[in-house]
């Protein structure tokens, strides 16, 4: 029997389209916003984070360092396009990728490089 993966969002509203889709795939799904002080149930297998407001957040910051190290679990980050123009590639990890794309579309992406 498979477990279920779990999928940690860290962000505002903004993160929501993404949670029926991921759910869709299979998914366990749980949405923290920023500074939210409730701990998260489980060890997450990805974590999702808009960095545009999620950046400060304790808990976005610890998993953003552990996958500077290459600790899992996997960290995807999301930005507006606007704020892709002043984003360092020189800081941007090999793994990483420019994507503009619906949740749906986003999703069906992710999913593949997580199971």
């Amino acid at each position: 029997m498979n477990k279920m993966r779990i999928i940690l969002l860290i962000g505002d509203s903004t993160l929501a389209p993404y949670t029926g889709p991921l759910e869709a795939e299979g998914f366990a799904v749980q949405h923290l916003f920023p500074g939210a002080s409730e701990p998260s149930t489980g060890s997450p297998d990805a974590v999702v984070m808009d960095l545009s407001s999620a950046a400060e957040d304790p808990r976005a910051r610890r998993y953003l360092e552990a996958a500077s190290d290459g600790e899992t679990p996997a960290v995807i980050t999301l930005l507006p396009s606007a704020a892709m123009t002043s984003f360092s590639t020189a800081r941007r990890p090999k793994s990483s990728a420019r994507v503009s794309a619906a949740p749906s579309t986003s999703v069906t992406a992710w999913t593949r490089e997580i199971r």
